[in-house]
C-alpha cells in the first residue's frame, strides 16, 4: 500500500490527490493568479501525520501561484482542538505570533488544510483571507479565487 502505515482506508486529502496525479491536472487547470500564498501547516498533519510536502506540491502546481514559506511554520496557530477555548490567552498569543510571521512573508492569502486553523486565524481583523486547501483547489479548476 502507498499509505505509510499500511492502512488502505484512511489518508489525508493532499496525500490522496498527490498519489493520484492531481499535481499534473492542476498544472493544466485555469488557475487564478498571480497571487502569493502562504501555507499554514495544521498541527495534526505536520506533527501527527508528518504531512507537509503534499499540500505545498498541490499549491505550487496552480498557475499563477507563488508559494511563500513562513518563518517558524511548524509552530501552532493556537487553534489546537479545544486549546483556544480552555487556554484562550495562550491561544491568542500563538495566533498573534502566527499572523506576524504570515505578514512577514508578504502573502496575499493564507491556505490551511484544517477548518479549525482556518476559523481561528480568520478571527482577526486582517484583510488577508484564510482559505481551505480544498477551496483553493476547486477555485483553480474554476478559474476563480476562493471567497
Amino acid at each position: 500500500s502507498w499509505l505509510k502505515d499500511g492502512s488502505d482506508s484512511v489518508c489525508d486529502l493532499s496525500e490522496f490527490l498527490v498519489h493520484n496525479h492531481m499535481v499534473d491536472k492542476l498544472s493544466q487547470a485555469k488557475g487564478f493568479g498571480p497571487i502569493r500564498l502562504a501555507y499554514q501547516d495544521p498541527c495534526h498533519l505536520l506533527h501527527g501525520q508528518k504531512i507537509s510536502r503534499q499540500p505545498r506540491e498541490l499549491l505550487s502546481a496552480i498557475k499563477g501561484v507563488e508559494l511563500v514559506e513562513v518563518r517558524d511554520s511548524e509552530i501552532c496557530c493556537g487553534s489546537g482542538g479545544l486549546y483556544s477555548l480552555f487556554q484562550t490567552s495562550r491561544a491568542v498569543a500563538l495566533r498573534d505570533r502566527k499572523w506576524l510571521t504570515l505578514m512577514e512573508s508578504g502573502c496575499e492569502a493564507v491556505v490551511t488544510a484544517n477548518p479549525g486553523c482556518q476559523g481561528w486565524l480568520g478571527l482577526t481583523e486582517s484583510e488577508v483571507p484564510v482559505w481551505h486547501l480544498a477551496s483553493v483547489l476547486e477555485g483553480a479548476f474554476a478559474g476563480k479565487r476562493p471567497r
